[in-house]
C-alpha cells in the first residue's frame, strides 16, 4: 500500500502559486536589503554633508559635502528604497492572501514551528550554506517537489535535526556567529533552552538538535563544534553523517501549516534512503525506530521512482555512500 498520494489538481495549482510568489518576496527581499541603513542630511560650520546612518544603534558615517553628485545619490537611495519596500509589502500581502487559500485547501504539512526554525535559517544564509535538514523533516522537501503528500504516521515528529557543515563557519556573518544556534532560535520561540549540550527544547517539547558527522582518521577532530561562543549548541558527532554531507542537495519549496511557504534544503532522497536503509540494521538502535527507518527508506525511494525521475540513482552523485549502501538503493 502506497503511502503518499498526490495532491489534486487545486493543490498543485496552489502549490505552484505559492512557489511563484516565494520566488518573487525573495527577490523583492534581496532587491531591498540593497538600500540598507538611512541617509540625512547634516549641517556643519554652514555647510550640508550627506550622511549614512549605518545600522539601528546610529552608527553613521558621511559621504561628502552636498553637491550635485551627492544629492543625486541622495535621490536615487530615497526613491530606490521606497520603490523597493513599496514592491515588498505587495508582494507580502498576496502572500497573506495565499497562507489563507493554502490552509483552506489543507495543503499546509511543515509543522509552524519547525517552519519558523527553517526561515530563521534561510535569513541568516545558514540554510544550504552549512545547514541541511537531515531526519524526518527531510521528507517534506521530497513531497513537496514530488507535488504528493506524504502518510503522517511517516512524517510525524517532534524534532529537526540539523547537519552542520563546519566548513561553512568562516562565511557566516558576524551577529550570526556571536548569536549562534541557540540565539538563533530563541529569536524564533524565547521558550528554547539548552537541554543538552547539542540540544535545544521549547516549552511544547519541541527540540533541535545539531549534529555533525563523526571525524576520522583522515579528518581528524578540528575542534569546532559550534557556530557561537562556549554558551552555544555544540553538535553531536553522528556516525554516518560523511554520507549526507557529501551529495547533492535538494532545494524545495514546502507550505506550512501556517500556509506560509518555507524552504527546505534535504540530503539527495537516494542518500537519505541509503542512510534510512542502513540505520535500520543497526542492532543497537531501537527497534521501534528502526521499523520506521525501514519504512522510509522504501517510500523515499518508490516516491523518486513514480515521481521524481531526475533524482533516480546516479552512481556519481552517489559516490560518497559507501558501495555496499548504493546497492540498497541502486535497483541493482
Amino acid at each position: 500500500m502506497r503511502k503518499f498520494v498526490p495532491l489534486t489538481d487545486n493543490q498543485s495549482r496552489m502549490l505552484t502559486d505559492t512557489r511563484q510568489l516565494f520566488d518573487a518576496y525573495a527577490h523583492a527581499l534581496q532587491n531591498r536589503d540593497r538600500f540598507p541603513g538611512s541617509m540625512t542630511w547634516k549641517k556643519s560650520n554652514n555647510t550640508k554633508y550627506l550622511i549614512k546612518i549605518l545600522d539601528s544603534r546610529g552608527s553613521q558615517k558621511s559621504l561628502g559635502r552636498e553637491s550635485d553628485e551627492t544629492t543625486e545619490r541622495y535621490r536615487a537611495f530615497q526613491e530606490g528604497k521606497a520603490a523597493a519596500v513599496d514592491r515588498l509589502k505587495t508582494i507580502e500581502a498576496r502572500l497573506d492572501e495565499q497562507a489563507r487559500f493554502n490552509k483552506a485547501a489543507r495543503l499546509g504539512r511543515v509543522p509552524t514551528i519547525a517552519a519558523k526554525v527553517l526561515r530563521r535559517l534561510e535569513r541568516d544564509r545558514l540554510l544550504g550554506r552549512g545547514i541541511t535538514v537531515v531526519g524526518t523533516n527531510a521528507l517534506y522537501a521530497y513531497e513537496a517537489e514530488a507535488a504528493v503528500m506524504i502518510d503522517r504516521d511517516q512524517t510525524a515528529t517532534t524534532d529537526i535535526d540539523l547537519l552542520w557543515d563546519v566548513r561553512q563557519r568562516l562565511q557566516l556573518a558576524g551577529d550570526v556567529a556571536e548569536a549562534g544556534v541557540i540565539g538563533l532560535l530563541k529569536s524564533v520561540d524565547a521558550t528554547f533552552e539548552k537541554t543538552a549540550s547539542y540540544r535545544a527544547t521549547n516549552a511544547d517539547g519541541y527540540f533541535v538538535d545539531l549534529i555533525r558527522p563523526t571525524s576520522t582518521p583522515v579528518t581528524q577532530d578540528d575542534g569546532i563544534h559550534s557556530i557561537g561562543g562556549s554558551e552555544d549548541l555544540k553538535a553531536a558527532e553522528i556516525e554516518g553523517l560523511w554520507w549526507l554531507k557529501n551529495v547533492p542537495t535538494l532545494d524545495s519549496v514546502a507550505v506550512a501549516e501556517d500556509g506560509y511557504p518555507v524552504r527546505i534544503t534535504a540530503p539527495h532522497p537516494m542518500a537519505f534512503a541509503a542512510h534510512k536503509a542502513w540505520l535500520s540494521e543497526r542492532p543497537n538502535r531501537d527497534i521501534g525506530k528502526r521499523r520506521r527507518d525501514a519504512a522510509q527508506s522504501h517510500l523515499v525511494r518508490e516516491l523518486v521512482d513514480d515521481c521524481l525521475p531526475t533524482w533516480r540513482y546516479d552512481e556519481q552523485q552517489l559516490q560518497a555512500v559507501p558501495k555496499q549502501l548504493r546497492a540498497l538503493v541502486s535497483g541493482g
